[in-house]
């Protein structure tokens, strides 16, 4: 048979006839599937809805709105802050507050950090100052010409005079939802990696009263953001402390604390309670993804960009995605919260001191299979994320709880000149529970000094153990604290 004629009776007619009726028919069971699904999806979230609210639960951003407060005992009124939320000019005059750590053809110095095991080298800080012009005239003492320039910083003179005001409220539009822009965090930072960089230098010069000032001075930026909505500001929380404690362990170990920086830091520190803002940030999570996923089903002129960007996909899904099932992706999203917020909910009116081993939600997501698996993609895409910030939580509730008993075990061995054989033996102390299982924390005494542990995220311990091979301190079987003082601190 010729082509031509084969073309001819492809073409035919009759068969086009038939390939417009089909097509005709499949855009119509399309749009079937999509009104029943939308239809599905808004009635089962309209009941998850009525039920949550009634147990007062927190669905949407607008519920996290806070009052504004008088410039004159807001934290966040100074210039360092907020310049950073007006114009470019005024933006670009916060920034210049602080020296920038960056620099095109100059490489910044490591930063120290005793947790592991690093040391600062001042030298080599101060003579990368010196190449920027942050320092002018620099002398053989290389820590002091450290902590005389961060001095002169206009954004720490800043921070130092508004440190005592008790309240703190950032200018943020919080129902901007994923689009909120929140500039402020990386301000914290910044003026942290220099107080940290400034208390360090204080204690090689034999000022820990200097130093205790740099470490509330961090502490008081993390309580500044106590009270912020949104998992990265608990994040940004979690390093600041984590940066005292690498401070405080910095000076366990050159023996520079005396029994008034112990109290201070015992009473500043202990009062950092991660477990209640997790509970809190997790709740502030789930009304931004609630509140951004229901302007997504409802207005169809909602691009929803920063959505997309967040999830990690593109635009483009919205033209195949039922709208309907945007919904049931709420439903299934605010359902994986309700198992978070009882997991880290207060028992019989006190706030929790451990969260106990509990199905993950990456386990919880793994059982979505199918069609289901594209059903709640956005689900599936969003919430992995969230595991991540409690092993952080819980890491970093660890450490303040094991220095909590490395200031006891310091302050007993100077009254009776050895460290304990056993937690137990501390004088009036209650031992800080592990974050992880509820137990008190793991202790042994070393030839040298002593450790401390806690079980970590996988809930087994394992004594301490620590794979070489892992270098995130999140990831090792056991979370160590490993302590030895200098030669000159035994």
């Amino acid at each position: 048979m010729k082509p031509l004629v084969i073309l001819q009776r492809i073409f035919s007619r009759k068969n086009l006839i038939r390939l417009v009726f089909t097509i005709v028919v499949l855009l119509t069971l399309v749009m079937i599937f999509h009104r029943v699904e939308a239809w599905r999806g808004a009635r089962a979230w309209d009941t998850y809805r009525k039920l949550a609210e009634a147990r007062g639960v927190q669905l949407w951003l607008r519920d996290f709105a806070t009052p504004a407060i008088p410039e004159d005992q807001n934290f966040a009124a100074i210039p360092f802050f907020s310049g950073r939320f007006g114009t470019a000019e005024q933006k670009k005059a916060a920034e210049a507050l602080l020296p920038s750590l960056s620099h095109p053809k100059l490489k910044r110095p490591a930063a120290g950090n005793s947790l592991e095991g690093k040391s600062t080298n001042f030298t080599e800080w101060r003579d990368f100052f010196v190449e920027t012009k942050t320092i002018s005239a620099p002398t053989e003492n290389a820590a002091q010409d450290i902590v005389n320039a961060v001095g002169r910083f206009p954004g720490i003179q800043q921070i130092r005079g508004a440190a005592s005001r008790a309240k703190c409220r950032f200018p943020i539009d919080i129902e901007k939802g994923f689009a909120l822009e929140l500039p402020h965090l990386s301000a914290f930072q910044a003026a942290a990696n220099f107080l940290a960089l400034d208390a360090e230098a204080r204690l090689t010069l034999g000022d820990p009263a200097g130093a205790l000032d740099d470490c509330l001075l961090i502490l008081r930026l993390a309580d500044a953001v106590r009270d912020e909505p949104y998992l990265i500001a608990l994040l940004v929380r979690i390093s600041l402390i984590e940066r005292t404690v690498g401070i405080v362990r910095r000076g366990l170990a050159l023996g520079a604390w005396k029994d008034e920086q112990f109290a201070a830091i015992d009473t500043t520190l202990g009062a950092q309670k991660l477990i209640p803002a997790l509970r809190f940030s997790m709740a502030s999570e789930r009304a931004a993804m609630t509140t951004e996923f229901n302007r997504l089903a409802s207005d169809p002129s909602y691009d929803g960009n920063s959505m997309w960007q967040a999830i990690g996909t593109t635009p483009a899904v919205s033209w195949v995605y039922p709208r309907g099932w945007i919904y049931m992706n709420m439903v299934k999203g605010n359902e994986i919260h309700d198992g978070i917020a009882a997991a880290y909910a207060p028992v019989n009116g006190y706030e929790p001191e451990s969260i106990s081993g509990r199905p993950g939600i990456d386990d919880e997501l793994g059982q979505l299979t199918g069609i289901d698996s594209f059903r709640y993609l956005f689900v599936r895409l969003l919430m992995p994320a969230l595991s991540g910030v409690e092993r952080a939580t819980l890491s970093c509730q660890t450490l303040i709880s094991q220095t909590l008993i490395a200031i006891a075990l310091e302050r007993t061995k100077t009254s009776a000149g050895n460290y304990p054989d056993t937690l137990a033996a501390l004088p009036a102390f209650t031992i800080p529970k592990d974050p992880c299982d509820g137990q008190p924390m793991r202790y042994r005494r070393t030839e040298t000094g002593y450790e401390l542990w806690s079980v970590a995220g996988n809930r087994i311990d394992e004594a301490g153990k620590q794979d070489p091979k892992v270098s995130n301190r999140r990831e090792q079987p056991d979370w160590l604290w490993k302590f030895t003082p200098t030669p000159a601190a035994k």
